[in-house]
């Protein structure tokens, strides 16, 4: 559960932890651009309090494309081992191309091509197990107005508290109407195929207004409680990551 609401967030945050067999990911030869330019970024941080008491951190910063054709990853420190992703530059998701990049820290580069059937078919598997509502509870992230959903996994028991702007987020909502065009669906029951997948009517009608998913909170079985809420947000930034220094792994 999760994994998805990550998904939901930064559209591929989730795609490591996705189990072999619905593996969306395909080792195909891939090559990104010479460079990618952003114009926008996003900082979330992620707190983890487990039942007796111990607190971790771990930030990453997120940029967008200037017509969200491109998403940019930097990981941050974590508070208990330092870089939270030892060994990555950077990564990048080319939706006009549907890879992923990762930039190593020896200057290599490894390319994987997403495999929408396979992405389509795990959001699916999820989206029939899940339930969203919106709740009465209202907080304000970085200056928006957000609205507290809960989203309950029958699957797995899980009960997340999803905090959704009641406006546009406009580096969001460039990256979902790119994927949208990106990734064809089916569109079953005449829903609205957005965020490349056959999305969960409540879901899909926060994607089409360009609504974004600014924090979750979320307790385990163990009794941990996981947090995630955007800390930062740079409407407009000039950065270009020079992909052409590193070189292919295959």
């Amino acid at each position: 559960m999760k994994r998805y609401i990550l998904l939901l967030c930064l559209v591929w945050a989730a795609i490591p932890v996705v189990s072999a067999q619905d593996n969306p990911l395909g080792m195909k030869g891939a090559k990104p651009e010479s460079a990618y330019t952003f114009s926008s970024s996003m900082t979330y941080e992620m707190t983890t309090t487990t039942r007796k008491g111990k607190t971790s951190r771990m930030s990453n910063k997120y940029y967008f494309s200037p017509k969200g054709t491109a998403v940019g990853m930097e990981f941050g420190e974590s508070s208990e081992s330092g870089k939270a992703a030892a060994g990555i530059d950077f990564m990048i998701i080319d939706i006009g191309q549907a890879k992923i990049f990762t930039f190593m820290e020896s200057k290599m580069v490894i390319g994987m091509a997403l495999r929408p059937d396979k992405l389509n078919e795990t959001i699916e598997k999820e989206n029939a197990a899940i339930r969203v509502t919106k709740t009465t509870e209202v907080k304000t992230i970085m200056g928006y107005e957000c609205d507290g959903y809960s989203v309950k996994n029958e699957k797995d028991k899980s009960d997340v508290m999803m905090w959704v702007s009641r406006k546009r987020v406009e580096s969001l909502a460039g990256l979902g109407t790119q994927m949208a065009r990106a990734f064809a669906g089916s569109g079953k029951g005449g829903q609205t195929n957005y965020f490349a997948y056959n999305a969960h009517p409540e879901l899909a009608k926060m994607a089409q207004e360009g609504r974004g998913i600014l924090g979750y909170t979320t307790q385990s079985e163990k009794g941990d409680v996981t947090e995630m809420v955007l800390t930062a947000i740079e409407p407009k930034i000039n950065y270009t990551f020079k992909a052409g220094d590193y070189k292919s792994m295959f």
